[in-house]
């Protein structure tokens, strides 16, 4: 399928959309590092908000309205009013944040420190930085400097990214779903989240990374203490002596799920005890680390004791979820 062809046909998966725009405009030969590729991340990120309620749309090339000229501003569809003068200064900025678009070669690592990122999150709050091949949701931390609440990143170099652009349906398979999961919490990370439906789908789309990220990483001494308690607890077994090799691999895979589960569910359960305490005032903040203290019931709890500590955590390589999870839960409007 040619890509003229393919970028016709409204089916494709956003992803790969982006993905074959970015091919098509490099191979015209004529386009700039930078500015020449807007049209495929606003493409990108229109979709993902179209999906959204409520929707979110990209303006790119903001005005400047005293902090600067960002490459683009994320409204909701309530915020676009219609007829608005060009000097109407009572229309309300981006309530999602602005987009900066850096040109591939530059590594946004660098870019988040900068005095252009740190206007922008004076005026808009939040800022997603990208390089088309990397993603960051950037905010201003308790210092007053920026910092990366989370990112995601397609390639590490420009030429890999090339390469993957080069195959967009391949590569939406592969990074697709965690790709659109990541942009659908950026666009949401902004504001405080009043809607179960909203606060599920972080859950959910942490809990999915966790998954992904234990996998791999299943034969770990420090998971077997976790597995028989956890056997114990539910009176089951997640493998058998006499099982097929498949079988194993579908015991250790419900093992991990329910791990997983088990530790979401129990953040969550943590959080609704904590934020119903007497005397919790508004403004006080959730600590992910001290979630055991408010767990009652005692599977939960013996499980939490035995997997949140610093070598599991860290191992597993969930510290930085269950951070970001802590950081979600504390912004719900209760």
């Amino acid at each position: 399928m040619r890509t003229g062809l393919l970028l016709q046909n409204q089916s494709v998966h956003p992803v790969e959309f982006y993905l074959a725009k970015l091919a098509e405009i490099r191979a015209s030969g004529h386009a700039t590092d930078e500015t020449s590729f807007y049209p495929a991340i606003e493409g990108l990120l229109s979709e993902i908000g179209n999906r959204m309620k409520p929707r979110v749309k990209p303006v790119l090339q903001l005005k400047n309205r005293g902090a600067g000229l960002p490459d683009g501003g994320l409204f909701t569809q309530d915020q676009l009013k219609k007829n608005a003068m060009p000097e109407d200064f009572t229309v309300q900025p981006p309530n999602r944040g602005v987009v900066e678009v850096k040109g591939l070669s530059e590594e946004t690592s660098k870019t988040v420190q900068s005095e252009q990122v740190r206007k922008y999150l004076r005026a808009y709050g939040q800022v997603l930085l990208t390089n088309y091949r990397e993603f960051r949701v950037v905010v201003l931390g308790k210092d007053d400097k920026p910092r990366t609440l989370e990112n995601f990143t397609l390639a590490k170099s420009e030429a890999a990214f090339w390469a993957l652009a080069a195959h967009p349906r391949k590569t939406e398979g592969e990074v697709g779903k965690t790709l659109e999961e990541f942009l659908t919490r950026a666009l949401l990370s902004a504001v405080p989240i009043t809607s179960p439906d909203v606060l599920a789908s972080f859950l959910a789309s942490y809990a999915r990374e966790a998954l992904a990220k234990i996998e791999p990483r299943s034969s770990l001494k420090e998971l077997e203490d976790v597995r028989k308690a956890l056997e114990e607890a539910l009176g089951l077994r997640f493998e058998s002596d006499l099982a097929t090799v498949k079988e194993n691999n579908r015991g250790k895979h419900f093992f991990r799920s329910t791990l997983v589960q088990t530790l979401f569910y129990g953040l969550f359960s943590a959080w609704v005890l904590w934020s119903r305490e007497p005397g919790r005032r508004k403004g006080d903040l959730f600590e992910w680390k001290s979630a055991v203290w408010s767990l009652q019931v005692p599977m939960i709890r013996a499980l939490f004791e035995r997997l949140v500590t610093p070598s599991h955590v860290r191992s597993l390589g969930l510290e930085e979820l269950l951070s970001l999870t802590g950081e979600v839960l504390n912004r719900v409007d209760t």
